[in-house]
């Protein structure tokens, strides 16, 4: 079966070539193709950008920016304080992180927070904080000392709610 879709603006600074030409030779529905593109650049600083929004800092820090939602996705190794626009916090560090919840935010506000990081955890582990005097769930701190566990979180009446939590077996 043939995939058709109509042709797509290319945008300065990329190119997507269809390589070896197609021939009518062919069975239909069986087009040899590699696509070739040009879509990472190189800041004067050093970071690595790979197309809209997806940057590579020198010490190897992954960041994911500018999705249509308003909604920033990142990799940390190190302590982080969330930005109001933070949904996705992923840690992956060879040491202790803190994470610390976004303040001045509406309630219904959600983020999740997950150690990306496998076994064995050690000293990795993950704590979240608030840096208004608000509570997670009554507490001050949760912490996240399982490989790959997350926690999904709310804002609601002047404090965060777990709503959703993930430990692997």
């Amino acid at each position: 079966m043939a995939y058709n879709r109509p042709p797509q603006v290319t945008l300065a600074g990329r190119a997507l070539k269809q390589s070896p030409e197609p021939t009518v030779t062919q069975p239909p529905g069986i087009v040899p193709v590699t696509l070739e593109a040009e879509i990472a650049t190189t800041t004067s600083l050093g970071v690595v950008q790979i197309g809209d929004g997806i940057n590579v800092t020198p010490e190897g820090v992954i960041s994911v920016n500018g999705s249509s939602s308003g909604c920033n996705t990142i990799l940390v190794g190190e302590d982080y304080e969330c930005k109001s626009d933070d949904c996705y916090i992923g840690v992956n560090s060879i040491g202790p992180v803190t994470i610390s919840l976004p303040v001045g935010i509406s309630n219904g506000h959600q983020i999740v927070i997950k150690a990306e990081m496998g076994s064995p955890m050690g000293n990795r582990k993950v704590t979240i904080r608030t840096l208004d005097g608000s509570k997670i769930d009554d507490s001050s701190t949760v912490t996240l000392s399982t490989p790959y566990s997350s926690l999904h979180f709310i804002y609601r009446g002047k404090n965060w709610h777990i709503i959703g939590s993930y430990n692997k077996s």
